[in-house]
């Protein structure tokens, strides 16, 4: 298949406004900011009394095992906000009051579930942290890195798509690692405004090359994963984006397929837009915090830090499956 033959998918026919946000409007309108308090907080504590009777309480806990309803009222309200909001949903407070780790990933995990089934293939709860790789030279995610990550979507395999991702902080970095997201949507919308001839480039399939846990990587594997940028869902009304850049370049430049001067100018318009202060969110998670963002409608980003090598930044990502969205033909262990 030559670069310029790529499948070619029906774009979105309408102006779209579902999870469209500027920064300007994010940081003026901070609903997607979720407090908690008390409640939350007690139940985090039944969570730590419950773990001291269980060998791996992370892996044991399920719904039900504890009563905690304001944590799963926690949870419901950030499916809420990324699935019928902004997209995006930063939750503070958590961590105030001086909860250990083990408190804060058990409250972090019975928030996730909440949203949905979780996804293994990283196992449910994943830390992030530079563990000293190179994502350029070996075929690990950039999340086992300190480098920036670029506007991506989480998951570059096919059939392994995480309608939700979440990010619970443990330490933040001495400097840098600043948390960026970007509205997908706004973005596609300033394109067909701007750049209406690029669009259409984003709705071709293009293979990515596949470094998610539980999916095999072979040459013919990376040519079959195939999908593309934008996807407009007819049936739902809805738009999809999954992107990282460098997972399509290397898949083609692995497969003997280089990407046409259009396309790559196509990537350099998008990746301009995602990057444009306009429609960029910035913040920097504090210990205890977590960020959830619609890994469907939402980039995200981080910018590259700096450790101290007593406390390294840590990070603990979560992915979860939308409960009111059709079951997938996915490879996605569910646990």
């Amino acid at each position: 298949m030559s670069p310029m033959q790529r499948i070619q998918h029906p774009l979105a026919p309408v102006a779209l406004s579902r999870n469209a946000w500027t920064a300007a409007r994010m940081y003026e309108d901070l609903r997607w900011t979720l407090q908690v308090g008390v409640e939350e907080r007690r139940d985090a504590l039944r969570l730590a009394e419950w773990a001291r009777t269980r060998a791996q309480p992370e892996q044991e806990y399920e719904q039900g095992a504890v009563a905690v309803p304001a944590l799963v009222r926690l949870g419901e309200r950030v499916r809420a906000e990324l699935q019928r909001g902004t997209g995006i949903a930063r939750v503070v407070g958590l961590g105030v009051t001086g909860l250990d780790d083990a408190t804060l990933r058990l409250a972090y995990l019975a928030t996730g579930l909440g949203t949905g089934p979780a996804l293994g293939n990283y196992g449910r709860l994943f830390d992030v942290k530079d563990r000293g790789e190179d994502y350029k030279t070996s075929a690990v995610p950039v999340s086992m890195t300190r480098e920036a990550t670029s506007f991506h979507t989480d998951s570059s395999a096919r059939d392994v798509e995480p309608d939700h991702v979440g990010l619970l902080c443990l330490q933040p970095a001495v400097q840098g690692g600043e948390s960026l997201a970007t509205s997908a949507v706004n973005v596609h919308e300033e394109l067909r405004r701007v750049a209406p001839d690029v669009l259409p480039l984003l709705y071709k399939d293009y293979a990515r090359d596949v470094v998610t846990p539980g999916t095999e990587r072979n040459l013919d594997s990376i040519r079959a994963n195939r999908f593309p940028i934008f996807r407009f869902d007819a049936h739902h009304g809805a738009l999809t984006f999954r992107y990282m850049r460098y997972w399509i370049e290397r898949a083609h430049e692995l497969i003997g397929e280089p990407l046409a001067a259009a396309e790559t100018n196509a990537l350099d318009r998008l990746d301009a837009l995602l990057g444009d202060e306009r429609f960029v969110l910035s913040f920097t998670l504090q210990r205890g915090e977590m960020l959830w963002v619609n890994n469907r409608s939402i980039a995200h980003n981080r910018t590259a830090f700096t450790d101290d090598p007593r406390a390294p930044r840590t990070l603990v990502r979560m992915w979860t499956l939308d409960p009111g969205r059709p079951p997938l033909t996915q490879q996605g262990h569910l646990i």
